[in-house]
């Protein structure tokens, strides 16, 4: 329960809360389901930019990190 004597939709500690959060917020109307769809593919694309970094910036360097014979 909450300070305001609701029952939470999400309680802290709640595994997957993104996920828990948009099915809360359908049901109570204030998504619909392409809404909470579009929603889910932003984070997604998102999770998968965050694991695939390394490749966006693979061939970024620094001045300072190549040694005078080109090698790292």
């Amino acid at each position: 329960m909450t300070h305001t004597g609701r029952a939470e939709h999400v309680p802290q500690g709640t595994k997957n809360p993104a996920v828990k959060c948009l099915d809360a917020l359908e049901a109570d109307g204030a998504l619909s389901a392409d809404e909470k769809a579009v929603i889910r593919r932003l984070i997604d694309y998102r999770n998968s930019a965050g694991r695939e970094i390394h490749e966006l910036v693979a061939d970024i360097t620094s001045e300072r990190s190549v040694a005078p014979n080109g090698s790292f």
